[in-house]
């Protein structure tokens, strides 16, 4: 595995923690009536990477399920980003095997 994969695959988890305790975080302030967070917070964090992270927590935390931007926007966001790391591996395959 070169630096750059080792690199790629630490954003990634990190990304993707990050983005699932914002979902949970933003739960339990929905159920204590704090302050929330920000929806756009929500797809920032999708758009750099944690989609799956947001889809998954989305679910198994059953919030923003009933939003139309969350149910349409976060799986368009996780099919992207699947799209682009094929394209990249496919690149990579390509030039450098």
């Amino acid at each position: 595995m070169s630096i750059w994969s080792l690199i790629a695959v630490i954003y990634y988890v990190i990304i993707n923690g990050y983005c699932f305790w914002l979902v949970k975080d933003d739960k339990v302030r929905a159920k204590t009536k704090k302050r929330r967070i920000n929806e756009k917070r929500f797809f920032v964090c999708s758009l750099l990477g944690g989609a799956p992270a947001v889809f998954l927590a989305m679910h198994l935390y059953r919030h923003k399920t009933k939003h139309r931007s969350f149910v349409i926007g976060v799986p368009a966001l996780l099919v992207l980003h699947i799209g682009i790391i094929y394209g990249i591996v496919q690149i990579i395959q390509f030039y450098f095997y």
